[in-house]
């Protein structure tokens, strides 16, 4: 049996989501782009963190807050509108002062993202309309249209008129973080994502996130997108505010044993078939495993030559 304790250097390409992510890249693909997308873990370690990091390296066009050093983007029982901003912000590299917003410069200055290539692309993907009536991607409970901005426009409604309100009238019907993101997300390029990995807030955050937040980034002129992984039975807390909900279910065992067939072929002699069934059982088990697989089955595949010299350079 193949020893899968050896890490890979980088992330492989995922196997086994190819459903969850045709959906998903149709989703980003919209324009304009949905505000909530909530992805459902339909039990424990079915990968959700793994799928939020191959959502990030397909997001070139999208300014994202993911991870750093410090973890991933997390709402747990101690977040507050306070602690969530400051880690939005550091992750997205933006100034603390709203006015200094139109300082920070167009993401497609940053690396080498050849945007105009990238839009041409994004213009030949099919509608998010034709996604299948069988593919598990709904719409929220209220609608698009709905559950945020209906809520919004009321409590506007309620208010004092704009231009009749003091700055902290103001501040008490929209979130500062949402008209942070709303100005930061202004002009090419500059499309903001969230990519949060748990959802657990307490009663007070869960309402900010809810009836301001969501509601400002929902505006027209905002170009924010959300996208949170959940686990099962967690749905209720976000599910009706959201603009599309997919179910993350067990890897498909086809794609995944087909990726491994391929690169058992390299090999000498090949894996044989009741090796190959016991690799894919036990990475549809646990799909963390699976990229640790991939990479040593890469490794083995390589030419001998490779191995004598790596063997030679530690002798």
């Amino acid at each position: 049996m193949i020893d899968t304790t050896s890490e890979p250097e980088a992330p492989q390409p995922m196997i086994g989501r190819g459903r969850e992510l045709v959906q998903i890249d149709k989703l980003l693909a919209k324009q304009p782009p949905p505000t909530l997308i909530v992805v459902v873990a339909e039990a424990s370690m079915v990968g959700k963190t793994r799928l939020l990091m191959e959502v990030e390296q397909r997001a070139k066009r999208w300014r994202t807050a993911f991870r750093d050093d410090d973890g991933e983007l997390v709402v747990t029982a101690d977040t507050t509108e306070e602690t969530f901003h400051d880690r939005v912000r550091q992750l997205l590299g933006l100034p603390d002062d709203e006015d200094d917003i139109k300082a920070v410069p167009s993401f497609s200055k940053f690396g080498n993202v050849e945007q105009g290539r990238i839009s041409d692309r994004l213009s030949h993907q099919p509608a998010i309309d034709d996604i299948g009536a069988g593919d598990p991607v709904r719409p929220a409970v209220y609608g698009q249209e709905e559950g945020l901005r209906t809520h919004h426009e009321q409590e506007v409604s309620e208010a004092e008129p704009v231009a009749n309100r003091t700055p902290d009238e103001h501040r008490a019907t929209h979130s500062r973080l949402g008209q942070l993101l709303k100005r930061a997300s202004r002009g090419r390029g500059n499309a903001i994502l969230l990519l949060i990995d748990g959802y657990y807030p307490e009663e007070e955050f869960g309402q900010w996130f809810t009836t301001r937040f969501l509601p400002d980034i929902k505006q027209e002129g905002a170009r924010v997108l959300v996208i949170v992984a959940l686990r099962h039975g967690d749905q209720e807390k976000l599910g009706p505010f959201a603009d599309a909900t997919i179910s993350l279910g067990p890897l498909d065992r086809d794609e995944v044993r087909d990726h491994l067939l391929a690169l058992s072929d390299k090999l000498d002699p090949p894996i044989e078939e009741k090796e190959l069934k016991t690799y894919v059982e036990k990475a549809c088990e646990e799909p963390e495993i699976l990229d640790r697989l991939i990479h040593v089955l890469k490794e083995l595949a390589q030419p001998v030559e490779k191995w004598s010299l790596a063997i030679e350079a530690t002798g």
